[in-house]
Formats: structure tokens, C-alpha cells, sequence
């Protein structure tokens, strides 16, 4: 542990095998001690050091991976959150990716800043249990076409990190951990569509992809603050394919036809209603806004996935999935299977 301490000290950046002795004695540490070193990266926020930690995480709780008997790819669309606070976009739009016949293994955590995170809603919605066993998990993505990982699968050596945190270190942990979330999926899939809040949250997190390997990968932010692609503001996009090479471009919402709302018509809600909101849109009765960044958010990861010819085309895709209720129906699917 004294070679972390040496490295903050000189300002230098943390290799596997300093997060691998981190990880190990992390238990026995003060809170102000794993405060430090966490608000150490969070100031550095370094692919780099992300790579290094997500690697000895990876390495000490190897991840999960759905292998499906037709070889269809997995996709996980997921979120480093923070920004505006706004209903949940990514898990409303992950239903609609998977009624257009992609295979959606979606992760994500309890609310940490906002009124309700992925597992809060998803929970609400029934499609998400405390605990599952994994081959449910499996049997689950193959009937359904998509899945909610529950936070029970999270890497515990993390869970055990944050226990020993007073709340002022807390904050830290949370703020680097946050910014880190979609690396540390306890999932592997094949294909990562990532919403960062920042410009600089999406570059450590490109980076940190492309040391790990993770590709093909794309990564979106927008410049209102958003971790979703934006129908209001302009957003940048950046995708890493498989061949190692990266591509960059941006998304002007207005270009395809949306009149940007006002960030308040986007507002989000408490768990209870952030369910009951979430089943309004998937039934095509969410409002226009609602309904019109759903259905962009979807669209462009189906036209990454090359389900749909361009965003245009991927866009009135999801529009009319919303309309004639099959991302309704997938909901449903969904829930009767967890709870069967």
C-alpha cells in the first residue's frame, strides 16, 4: 500500500499491481486514507489509472458473460450519470433497442445523485429482482431479447471500499466511481454504448476503452450535460471500432426534424413515478419530449449497431416501435419472465 501513498506523493499515476495491493488491504484502511487515494485519481481522472483499476477489478472478480446458443451480440447501454437530472432515458430506450431485435444486457446502479437511478426503476417497473441466479440471467436474454443485471453482481471488492467510507470521503469515492460506472459492468458484452455528462468524462473513459480492449465501443456526450444523446443541445459522438480506429461526429438534434423541449419537460421523478413514467412513453402516450429523446437515443444505437441505415432511419424506427407497442411488449415480456 505504501507504493499508492509514494505514487500520490510524486504525483505519479497507479499501475495493475498498485490497485491490486489497493483492492487487498483496502478493508483494514482508514476512510480518510481510501478518501485520498480516490480524490487523488478523481483529480487526476487519467485513462490510464481508470484502465489500471477497471483491469485489477476485472482480474480479481472476472466478468460475466452471456453467451447466447444463435451467436447474437449483446449490447449494453449505460451511463456515467451526473448532470441535469432527468427521467431515465437509457433504461426507457434499452426496451425499444431490444423490440427492434438487438440483445440488450443492461447494468447500472442505485441512485447517487439523482431521484431515481436504473435499479431504482427498474425495480419499480418488476423487471429487476435483489438477486438471480446466472443462468436465469441467460435463459432470460435468450426468451426476452434483453435483461437487468441487479447490483447484487457488482464487483465486491468495490462494494467493500465504499462501506469503510465516512460520508465526506463517501463523496469522492462516489464522484470517481460514478465517472468510472460503465467500465466496471460486471458483464462483458460485445458491443458498449457509453453516455458520459462531460467532454472530459468521455475522453477518459475512450481512452480507458481502448487500453482494455473494449471496442467496438461508442461513447456520446452532449453540451448541455446530459449522459444521453440530447434533443437539446448538439452531441458529440465518438465511436472506437473493432479494427482499433476511432471515429468522431456529432448529432444536432434539430436536423432531424425535433424541436428542442425545455430541459423542465424532461424532469425526473421519484422511483414510483420514474416506473409509471417510463410505461406511459413505452406505451406511446409519453409526451412529445418524452417521446422524442427515447426515441433518438434508441435510434442512434441502432444505427451504431447496424439495425437501422443512418440516424434518420434509426430514429422513426424506435418512433414507430413506441407507437405500435412493441417496446410495450417488451416490457411485459420482461417482467413475466423475472417474476415466472
Amino acid at each position: 500500500m505504501a507504493k499508492v501513498f509514494d505514487n500520490m506523493a510524486s504525483l505519479s499515476g497507479f499501475s495493475k499491481d498498485d490497485f491490486m495491493e489497493f483492492f487487498a488491504v483496502a478493508p483494514e484502511l482508514l476512510p480518510g486514507e481510501i478518501g485520498a487515494v480516490l480524490g487523488y485519481l478523481l483529480g487526476r481522472f487519467n485513462s490510464e489509472d481508470a484502465a489500471a483499476m477497471v483491469s485489477a477489478l476485472r482480474e480479481r472478480h472476472p466478468q460475466l458473460e452471456v453467451k447466447l446458443a444463435d451467436g447474437r451480440p449483446t449490447v449494453n447501454i449505460v451511463g456515467t450519470g451526473g448532470g441535469p437530472s432527468t427521467f431515465n432515458i437509457t433504461t426507457t430506450a434499452a426496451f425499444v433497442v431490444a423490440a427492434a431485435g438487438a440483445v440488450v444486457v443492461k447494468t447500472g446502479s442505485n441512485a447517487c445523485r439523482s431521484k431515481s437511478g436504473f435499479a431504482d426503476v427498474a425495480a419499480k417497473l418488476g423487471t429487476l429482482k435483489v438477486a438471480m441466479p446466472w443462468e436465469r440471467i441467460q435463459e432470460i436474454v435468450a426468451q426476452v431479447g434483453i435483461a437487468f443485471i441487479p447490483p447484487s453482481y457488482h464487483v465486491p471488492a468495490l462494494g467493500l471500499v465504499i462501506h469503510n467510507l465516512t460520508l465526506p470521503a463517501y463523496r469522492n469515492a462516489a464522484l470517481y466511481l460514478n465517472k468510472l460506472g460503465p467500465l466496471l459492468s460486471p458483464v462483458k458484452t460485445q458491443y458498449r454504448f457509453i453516455g458520459a455528462h462531460s467532454g472530459l468524462s468521455m475522453e477518459m473513459l475512450a481512452g480507458a476503452c481502448r487500453l482494455l480492449g473494449d471496442v467496438p465501443t461508442t461513447l456520446v456526450s452532449s453540451e448541455d450535460g446530459l449522459d444521453e444523446v440530447s434533443t437539446l443541445a448538439r452531441t458529440t459522438l465518438v465511436q472506437l471500432m473493432a479494427d482499433g480506429s476511432r471515429q468522431d461526429d456529432s448529432i444536432d438534434p434539430r436536423l432531424l426534424g425535433i424541436d428542442p423541449p425545455s430541459l423542465d419537460a424532461l424532469c425526473g421523478y421519484e422511483p414510483a413515478a420514474a416506473a409509471e413514467c417510463c410505461e406511459q412513453i413505452l406505451s406511446g402516450n409519453g409526451t412529445t419530449a418524452q417521446t422524442d429523446i427515447v426515441a433518438l437515443n434508441a435510434g442512434v444505437v441502432l444505427s451504431c449497431l447496424g439495425l437501422a441505415a443512418d440516424r434518420a432511419a434509426g430514429f422513426q424506427a424506435a418512433m414507430q416501435i413506441l407507437k405500435d407497442g412493441r417496446a410495450l411488449r417488451k416490457l411485459r415480456d420482461l417482467r413475466e419472465q423475472v417474476w415466472k
